[in-house]
């Protein structure tokens, strides 16, 4: 009963983690397009977001793929070097993922609280950062190397992370989520105690420019709280396995359950907590999507403004 509930759980996965393939390729698509264009930073700051979902959609499938394979006897993924590098990358792209929403965080608070301080927020500024969050994950899992975190579970036909490892887990809640984590927190903290010293009531401009990016913080501050409560069933699965040295025999297939529900809720969460995306992505822009609608040259030009500005 367990064998088929378990192949029942994967499939299902594997046609989440597809759909979110899909989805999230057509939204960056869409994005990179106008940020060739406008050359936006805010867009810029999304579409670093988008490249991990993709990613990490994208090795799921793989994940799950090779399961399936493996339950139906049609081919057997052996332990290999290819198959642990796979399990760092995975663990990488994860990283990349989490300190996307920081830098967000950090750009927003820079924006708010330093406005003088433009060269920080300036488009080579920005990229110079992402360009730093992307290096800045390979040396995060350097010890998890060491640690031997990625073994091959056999049931699974993959490597994964070793729920029974207390030590590589417990280094990877402190340094892959925690640090990110802290990080959106400080800068949101930061933003609330610069308003609450801040008189600005003579500054309307300013003040409606400050309450957007200060909506913008509150939205990342909801998705990463979002995020942390969905993974919530794999940390009680891995606490239990720390605790009593076994694993439940489905602990890999519910946890590849929710990591596709997590990447599925991001696909569509990102950009519907980002006006300027929802009306740059037909698939989220009615108007945009209707076919023979003329949008006077005026009114695009308004609409880009809307963009720079958001």
């Amino acid at each position: 009963m367990e064998d088929i509930i378990g192949f029942v759980l994967i499939i299902v996965a594997l046609i989440i983690n597809i759909l979110a393939t899909i989805f999230s390729s057509y939204i960056l698509i869409y994005l990179i397009e106008h940020e060739c264009r406008l050359r936006d930073i805010n867009l810029l700051l999304v579409i670093n977001t988008y490249i991990p979902i993709l990613i990490c959609s994208f090795i799921q499938v793989s994940f799950n793929i090779d399961t399936v394979l493996g339950d139906t006897n049609i081919f057997i993924n052996i332990d290999s070097i290819a198959c642990q590098v796979r399990g760092y990358i995975y663990l990488c792209i994860a990283i990349w993922l989490f300190t996307s929403f920081s830098l967000q965080a950090y750009i927003r608070m820079l924006d708010i609280v330093y406005p003088k301080r433009t060269y920080l927020r300036s488009f080579m500024a920005t990229l110079i950062f992402i360009v730093i969050t992307w290096f800045a994950s390979f040396p995060l899992i350097i010890p998890t190397i060491f640690l031997k975190a990625i073994v091959y579970e056999s049931s699974e036909y993959q490597c994964f992370i070793d729920f029974r490892m207390w030590k590589g887990n417990t280094y990877m809640i402190v340094g892959f989520y925690s640090i990110p984590i802290s990080i959106i927190i400080i800068a949101y903290v930061r933003v609330v105690k610069f308003m609450q010293k801040s008189s600005l009531r003579n500054q309307q401009s300013r003040q409606k420019k400050i309450m957007r990016d200060l909506m913008v913080l509150q939205r990342i501050v909801i998705l990463v709280w979002a995020l942390i409560i969905l993974g919530l069933p794999s940390a009680i699965l891995w606490i239990s396995g720390i605790i009593t040295g076994q694993l439940y025999s489905l602990t890999y297939r519910i946890q590849a359950m929710f990591l596709a529900f997590n990447i599925f809720f991001l696909t569509f969460a990102v950009a519907l907590t980002n006006p300027p995306v929802k009306r740059l992505v037909p698939l989220f822009n009615k108007h945009k999507a209707t076919h023979g609608i003329v949008i006077h040259p005026q009114k695009q030009l308004q609409n880009r403004l809307e963009l720079v500005e958001n």
